[in-house]
């Protein structure tokens, strides 16, 4: 990841969010993060 400008580390207190997305020849692929406790909706591409 560093090579985007990207650092990982420990934290207290804060829930970090990952979604997955890809740009691939027959369209855009995304995955979001099954620990998120809120409902995600696609939208806004």
């Amino acid at each position: 990841m560093t090579e985007f400008g990207q650092r990982f580390r420990n934290t207290s207190g804060f829930e970090g969010i990952v979604q997955g997305i890809i740009v691939d020849s027959d369209g855009i692929h995304a995955c979001g993060d099954f620990r998120r406790k809120t409902n995600q909706e696609p939208s806004g591409y």
